[in-house]
């Protein structure tokens, strides 16, 4: 999952959420459905946004999008990152 608000910020690095398709039980893993939590795109299985995971990279190493995140998961995520860090 990148977090990019807007296209500049994108050419420079990405923030990033690691996703996993395996169950994974933590108190801030956020599951992803597979279609119906993206506005544009879709992925293969149901999977997992683990917002502790969150890592900078470059765009360079981005092969391909695979969508968009509706707003709904997008704010839940964001506020999960912002509630950790308030730790």
């Amino acid at each position: 999952m990148c977090i990019t608000p807007t296209k500049q910020s994108a050419s420079r690095g990405t923030n990033q959420d690691d996703i996993t398709s395996q169950k994974y039980e933590d108190k801030h893993v956020l599951k992803l459905n597979k279609t119906t939590d993206f506005i544009k795109g879709a992925i293969f299985v149901d999977s997992y946004i683990r917002p502790e995971r969150i890592f900078t990279a470059n765009k360079k190493i981005i092969l391909k999008s695979v969508g968009i995140v509706s707003k709904d998961i997008m704010d839940k995520t964001i506020k999960i990152i912002v509630n950790i860090l308030n730790q």
